[in-house]
């Protein structure tokens, strides 16, 4: 890479080794050395070629001024960038032709569902495109809401995955037995809680972080609205945690015990409290010299 951006070529005759030691500070490379041939009866030139860098092209010139030269430039990032410059035409093309190229390399081109036929296929192709998935959109998979709609919208169809493979949109779609498949239904807190995380995969929340829900209250519905502004019903998927407070605690003698107590404890209060996967603290105390382990759940999932 040491002339990336450019070299010159030289070719100098009856170069003395006084000016060449002088030419070297200049990073010469590819030094040769040739005669010319002569007329019959005449001392051949010794013709020495040599590259170097593009930026001391005019300083290598003016060194060798009294000298027969010839220079050429080689290949390199500043005759591009010089070459372009004088052509800004060509650079607009070439630039559009980049624009264009990763416009279409995002696209679908196709579409195309497995597990259908016939009427079935069509009525899946007309539903997507109501939808707004169509040919030339974005290349990309339906989303999980896009998918769960078509399940919804067809008591034949169990479940639907999609993939891309190169610009073509492919839509599986898998057939329920009997047209009987799981029914759609809301979600409703297990506990009382202040809601502490919220990620919704499909539905319509009702509820925002930190709210104070109770056991049984409303957290997302089985709904949503689609481009057409139809209420869709669909299967509510989500994962929703809540900050809680349920205690246990038990005394103890030796440090030993410490780890069985705790998960003795832990133990007892998901069962007791239907925790799902909860966050536990645990704190020791003493009291009328005894002393107490006490194990608090803080955070548990609500759904």
């Amino acid at each position: 890479m040491k002339n990336f951006w450019g070299a010159a070529e030289f070719k100098v005759k009856d170069l003395n080794i006084s000016t060449l030691n002088s030419l070297k500070q200049y990073n010469l490379s590819a030094v040769s050395h040739k005669e010319d041939k002569a007329a019959e009866g005449e001392a051949a030139d010794e013709v020495i070629s040599f590259r170097a860098p593009i930026k001391y092209k005019k300083k290598i010139l003016k060194l060798l001024k009294n000298h027969e030269v010839s220079a050429r430039d080689k290949f390199g990032a500043i005759n591009v960038f010089r070459f372009f410059i004088k052509k800004p035409v060509l650079v607009l093309i070439m630039l559009g032709l980049v624009f264009v190229a990763s416009l279409f390399n995002n696209l679908i081109f196709n579409i195309k569902i497995y597990g259908a036929s016939g009427d079935r296929e069509q009525e899946v192709f007309e539903y997507i495109e109501a939808l707004g998935v169509k040919k030339f959109g974005r290349r990309e998979k339906l989303s999980n809401t896009e998918l769960i709609a078509i399940e919804n919208n067809f008591a034949w169809v169990a479940h639907a995955t999609s993939e891309v493979r190169g610009h073509t949109l492919i839509i599986n779609v898998y057939e329920a037995e009997n047209n009987v498949k799981p029914i759609s239904f809301d979600i409703y807190s297990a506990e009382n809680a202040v809601i502490s995380h919220i990620n919704v995969f499909s539905g319509t929340v009702q509820v925002k972080v930190g709210d104070v829900v109770q056991r049984g209250d409303l957290l997302v519905r089985g709904v949503y609205l689609d481009k057409l502004g139809a209420e869709v019903p669909i299967r509510a998927e989500a994962d929703i945690w809540g900050i809680v407070s349920f205690s246990k605690s038990k005394t103890f003698k030796y440090d030993a015990e410490i780890e069985s107590i705790k998960e003795s404890l832990a133990r007892e209060l998901i069962t007791e409290n239907f925790l799902e996967t909860p966050t536990f603290k645990t704190f020791i105390k003493i009291e009328n010299d005894k002393k107490i382990l006490e194990v608090v759940a803080t955070e548990t999932r609500l759904v």
